[in-house]
């Protein structure tokens, strides 16, 4: 189609939905959206408390807040940041890293060291995956492997890739 170079069939799958899927129509506004990706991204931004059909949302229990996903991380830590008395009541020790909590501080330094592996060796910042910890380095060494084509830009991670597109 375009010529882009990606590492891998999933980074060009994805290219290829974002940059050269079918157009989709947004039920809630009418807009025009070049790719499912995009409209997703679209309703995330511009409807979120429509709560739309296409996207499986999870309402705080203390408060009107929505999210995609009852366990991600954002869940989790906006559950710790904004509602502690509530939700740290039974394990007041979680994890600064995943948010998960734990009833005694033990517990939760025996779980500190499953995410020993995954910290930034030039600033110490802490990742969920091996791939976060990947793309995170990018920021120290300016590396840009994700290149289209198109319009002649590298990217740090796919995702950088698609939005460029926008």
């Amino acid at each position: 189609m375009c010529g882009a170079k990606l590492i891998s069939q999933k980074g060009l799958h994805s290219h290829v939905q974002g940059y050269h899927g079918k157009e989709t129509k947004c039920d809630e506004c009418g807009l025009v959206c070049p790719s499912r990706p995009k409209l997703l991204c679209h309703i995330r931004e511009k409807h979120p408390v429509d709560k739309p059909k296409i996207l499986k949302v999870h309402e705080c229990p203390h408060c009107e807040k929505t999210f995609h996903a009852k366990y991600h991380v954002a869940f989790r830590k906006h559950l710790c940041l904004k509602h502690p008395e509530e939700h740290l009541k039974d394990s007041p020790h979680p994890c600064i890293v995943c948010y998960h909590t734990f009833a005694t501080e033990n517990e939760l330094n025996v779980h500190l060291e499953t995410h020993a592996y995954l910290k930034c060796t030039i600033c110490d910042k802490y990742s969920m995956n091996i791939g976060h910890l990947q793309s995170h380095m990018r920021i120290h060494t300016g590396e840009r492997p994700f290149k289209c084509t198109l319009c002649d830009q590298s990217f740090k991670t796919n995702g950088h890739l698609s939005v460029s597109r926008t």
